[in-house]
Formats: C-alpha cells, structure tokens, sequence
C-alpha cells in the first residue's frame, strides 16, 4: 500500500499536478525516504523525455540523491548465478562440450602416463635364447651340435663375430637350424619385428629340432617372443591377444606369469589413446 502511494506522489510530482506547497512537501520527503526515492527514480526512467524546464530541475534531484547514495557497487555473480548461466538454454551445449573435452583430455592424459607404449612391452617381456654355458664345456659329437655351439656362441657373446657371424651361419643353414633360432631373438631385440617373427615362427615349424636337444622349455618362451614380434611389426591385434589367451593354459609357469601380464596391459581400457 504504501509502496503505491509513493508511486501516485511521484507520478502527480513529474506529471506536474501538485500544488506548490504538495511539491515542496514532496521534494522534502525524497530527500530522506529511500521508498519514495526508490518510485520517484522508476517513474522518472519510465516516462518520455522532459520538457526542457523540467530538464533542470529533474537532474539536480537526481544528482542529489546519487550523492546521498554513494557510487553503485560492483557487480558480482555467487556460485548459483554461474551454475545459471552455464546450463541457460544458450549456453548449456557450449557448456557439455566444454566438459566433454576436459574429460577426454584427462583420459587420453592418464593413458599416456600410465599405460606402456608396445616397444616398451616388447622390451619388458622379451625372453632372452637359452645360453647353454661357457663356451668349451663338454665335446661336441656332431656337425649340428658343432653348429649349435658356435651359433649360441655368437649370440650369448662367447666368440666374437657378433650378429653379423651370427647371420651368415644362419644363411648358410639348408634347412633349419639353431643359428636361424638366435637370429630371431636378435632381431627382435633390434627392432626388426618381421624378420623376427617369420624366424619365430620356423622355429615353432622345426619344434622337433628345438626338443631333441633336450631344450623342453624352448618352445614356450619362442611362443611369447613370436607374439611381441608380431605386436612390434603391427600384427592384428585381436589374434595377438587369442595367442596369449592361449599361453596363459602353458605349462611353463614363468612365461604363463608373463603372458597373463602383458595380456592385461595390451587388453587394458584407453590404450586405443596411446600418443605413439
């Protein structure tokens, strides 16, 4: 009620229908009660221009009562006039997307910390070829114990020549034969996924070759190492995970241990996002 009659005083006081002793009344009051100060300044901003002996004497009252205000405060948003804002009709997609991608950034952050990129798999779980032992033990009997000797030499660093001597004696071999066994191994301890897995593979083709030597467990790790190679060379990767499926059931426990790890790390969510 009173809120209303500060609204028809001020409306009669800018519409000029107050008697002199009303409007001096008036200008009295509005010099101390904020409500009628409060409806004088809403009318007053509501109304058509003033007519220009209106103008003077609007702006001194005006300017008198933003004196007595003060300077208007700044304007600040709480938590709720951001969450207003962020999920109003315009701005909300903007919003989602904007989440969407801080998200996804996370993601692909944390699978780049950690998750192991494949050659850093490959070096964590390659199986080294089995070094039989000091180089002179024991006599060899025949041309392919002979040759197995020096190819095992060559690889396990017992005479020199290296890979290179390594290789020519694995060329040189008619058919398969241990030299062409470490060369594998070689290879994919250098990098050379292809060749190192079309060698694992003969291997695992002359498995009676690896067995009559008395090496039972070979067979097993040439396994695992012919997955890694497949892995570093860009095999499916659908058919790696199914080979390790299928050594996890080996009878070997150390290279069931080694296929079940990395089986979970190649298997692991988000490794799709691996920066290689």
């Amino acid at each position: 009620m009173k809120n209303h009659d500060h609204h028809n005083r001020a409306k009669a006081y800018l519409e000029e229908t107050m008697s002199n002793r009303e409007r001096q009344a008036f200008e009295a009051a509005l010099e101390k009660d904020e409500g009628l100060q409060e409806a004088f300044l809403k009318y007053a901003l509501s109304m058509e221009l003033p007519r220009p002996e209106q103008e003077d004497k609007w702006r001194e009252i005006l300017e008198r009562i933003r004196r007595e205000k003060g300077p208007l405060p700044e304007p600040t948003l709480n938590f709720f006039d951001y969450l207003r804002y962020a999920f109003s009709p315009g701005v909300f997609w903007k919003t989602g997307l904007g989440l969407l991608a801080a998200v996804f950034a996370g993601i692909v952050i944390w699978a780049n910390l950690a998750l192991k990129p494949d050659e850093e798999l490959i070096d964590k779980y390659f199986i080294e070829a089995y070094c039989p032992g000091v180089a002179g033990e024991g006599s060899s009997s025949t041309e392919m114990d002979r040759s197995f000797e020096r190819a095992s030499n060559f690889y396990c660093g017992y005479a020199e020549g290296g890979a290179d001597s390594l290789k020519v004696q694995a060329e040189r071999c008619p058919g398969f034969c241990m030299a062409k066994y470490y060369l594998a191994h070689w290879q994919l301890k250098s990098g050379h996924f292809e060749s190192a897995a079309e060698g694992f593979t003969q291997c695992l083709d002359n498995e009676a070759s690896l067995l009559q030597y008395g090496y039972t467990s070979l067979a097993e790790p040439v396994r695992l190492n012919l997955l890694l190679a497949r892995l570093g060379a860009g095999y499916n990767r659908k058919d790696i995970l199914e080979g390790l499926q299928a050594l996890k059931n080996g009878e070997s426990a150390e290279e069931t241990r080694a296929a079940e790890s990395l089986y979970d790390e190649l298997s692991a969510p988000f490794r799709f996002l691996l920066v290689r």
